[in-house]
């Protein structure tokens, strides 16, 4: 059945046989005489993240954590508080190949639900003053409410019908409803363990939320013990574990034989059984399966249990038969032509490529990289996440699980993660240094287009020794949400004069069109974007193109938007609260 695997996509999408194996069992494991290790000096309670990994995150530089860890801004925060405010109260409609997601009652919202929280406690957890109790608020509202209690039971109905009874999925499989609702409170419960339980220890909020998680701790009614969540026999084992350890009695025999079915399933060739084989999907299934085999093995490193030295060797040749596919989905072939339980067609797979993924299962990368520093794949895995998305949240075992390797990684080898998000922070902050915010005297506003979807704004700024006239231009999606004051995209029009160096023009003129006007193939003003992360790399292209006066002045701009946006003559002149928004984002983000 589809177990695990599943929700890393929807919460959230031949090598050398020698053994790089000598960083996996450097941990230094306080343990009693069971060989149970719980920490006592304020660190969290977790049975997933081992204790020498623990132990290099909670004493790294504040900063790279931030960096890797922490969430920007607060929507993370305020899309829980609009889903709380009405919490799904089941999941119904999934078929066997849970390829209808659109269509099914519940589904989206407890997915967003699941991966904003994983990546809200791993951000209370790096800075515990930040948000911990708007986010404890907000899952005691989810458990006040029983989210996902009205979830049909089949199995204790004996009613589920027959899984993959069309051989395109199509056909309802009331399981998938009930287990994915059981996935999603046992991810709550591993992050909320990991770093909210220790807030406010005393809130009776605590006790509701307790209440509302132990009752996912053990199987549905009706349903056999380990039948389902496991794509690799882990069952109900992960929650089991989490509450064994809450209890101070893990049964380390119950993760030695999660360990053996991994070994069985990882085969010598690298590929995965029953996953590698998944047609148009096999590289995915192998993706995300690698995740939680490699976050197993973390379990049993985390309390002594011996891996077999085979599985090392496989889970490598594993690790490489993904690196090779997703360079070239041909490679895949030969596994997927099996077409287990997945069409296939040759030379092609569905899978999001890692830089564009949301925060989800890119955990087993950084844990690779860590256990393997001398392995070939690991110089080939750093390279795919070189420019790529936050692993701030893992859905699998709910927490930044990623970004904790991550930030060892980068601890234990200063400017490792070369051209990833730290670099790209010091090269931010080096900037930021050097740029002098403009001394505002005044400022005023006038809008000059209000259209559906578009907003435009003529601001002129007075400051010590120069003025700045500008326009801002402001698109959103639709009606609605510019009259709430959500924008999508924001830039800031300066017109050439002043700033463009003239023997860069052509150069200007290849930039992205977004990022420039033209008027009769004539480069008349830029347009620089603000507040959109992705989209203001491409404002480094325009920036390039000016005189290192003009260029200073640009970026000058820039870094005052949000007092500017904030000046009471600027607001006068806003009836939608646009520019007020993206300057209290503007001030959060800096």
């Amino acid at each position: 059945m589809l177990r695990l695997s599943v929700i890393l996509a929807f919460f959230a999408i031949s090598m050398s046989s020698t053994s790089w194996a000598a960083n996996w069992n450097e941990a230094s494991i306080k343990s009693n005489n069971n060989g149970f290790s719980e920490p006592s000096d304020g660190r969290p309670t977790t049975y997933v993240v081992p204790n020498d990994v623990l132990d290099k995150f909670t004493g790294a530089d504040k900063k790279i954590k931030e960096v890797m860890c922490s969430v920007r801004g607060t929507f993370v925060y305020e899309e829980m508080a609009e889903i709380v405010a009405n919490p799904p109260i089941r999941i119904k409609g999934l078929n066997s190949a849970m390829n209808n997601i659109p269509k099914v009652e519940g589904i989206s919202e407890t997915g967003k639900f699941v991966a904003r929280f994983g990546e809200a406690v791993t951000d209370v957890f790096v800075d515990r003053d930040k948000k911990s109790e708007e986010l404890l608020e907000n899952l005691y509202r989810w458990a006040k409410a029983n989210a996902l209690s009205g979830t049909w039971n089949c199995w204790a109905d004996k009613n589920c019908g027959g899984y993959w009874a069309k051989k395109d999925g199509s056909d309802p499989a009331p399981s998938h409803d009930i287990d994915q609702s059981y996935l999603a409170v046992h991810s709550l419960a591993y992050g909320y363990f990991f770093s909210l339980a220790s807030f406010k220890p005393n809130d009776p909020r605590h006790v509701t939320i307790q209440n509302y998680l132990s009752k996912y701790s053990t199987s549905p009614k009706g349903a056999g013990k380990g039948h389902y969540v496991a794509s690799l026999h882990t069952g109900m084992n992960w929650i089991e574990l989490l509450f064994q350890q809450r209890a101070g009695n893990v049964n380390k025999k119950t993760i030695a034989k999660i360990i053996e079915s991994n070994n069985k399933e990882l085969l010598n060739d690298g590929s995965i059984d029953k996953r590698t084989t998944r047609g148009i999907r096999a590289l995915h299934y192998h993706y995300v399966t690698l995740n939680e085999i490699m976050i197993n093995m973390e379990i049993a490193n985390r309390y002594g249990v011996e891996i077999p030295k085979e599985m090392h060797k496989k889970i490598e040749k594993a690790a490489d038969l993904f690196v090779k596919g997703y360079r070239d989905y041909k490679y895949m072939n030969k596994w997927a032509k099996v077409a287990y339980n997945r069409p296939y067609r040759p030379n092609q797979q569905i899978f999001q490529p890692v830089m564009t993924q949301k925060p989800g299962g890119k955990s087993w990368m950084y844990i690779f990289q860590y256990r393997y520093p001398s392995s070939p794949v690991s110089n080939e895995l750093k390279v795919i996440l070189k420019n790529a998305g936050s692993a701030a949240s893992d859905s699998a075992v709910g927490l930044g699980y990623g970004c904790i390797y991550a930030v060892v990684l980068e601890s234990n080898s200063p400017g490792y993660l070369a051209e990833s998000r730290i670099a790209k922070w010091r090269k931010d902050l080096e900037k930021k240094m050097s740029i002098k915010p403009i001394d505002i005297q005044s400022a005023k506003s006038k809008i000059y287009s209000d259209k559906d979807n578009f907003m435009g704004f003529r601001i002129t700024v007075n400051g010590v020794g120069s003025d700045h006239s500008f326009k801002v231009m402001v698109d959103f999606d639709n009606k609605v949400q510019k009259e709430s004051g959500d924008l999508k995209n924001l830039r800031v029009e300066l017109v050439t004069d002043g700033y463009l160096d003239p023997l860069n023009t052509e150069a200007a003129l290849k930039c992205k069109k977004a990022n420039i006007k033209k008027k009769d193939h004539n480069l008349v003003a830029y347009r620089l974007f603000s507040g959109n992360r992705k989209e203001e790399e491409n404002n480094e292209c325009i920036l390039s193109t000016m005189t290192e006066a003009g260029r200073k002045k640009a970026e000058s701009l820039l870094a005052t938007l949000g007092q500017i946006f904030a000046n009471e003559n600027v607001k006068k002149s806003d009836p939608y609260g646009v520019l007020e928004k993206h300057s209290k984002f503007l001030m959060e983000t800096n």
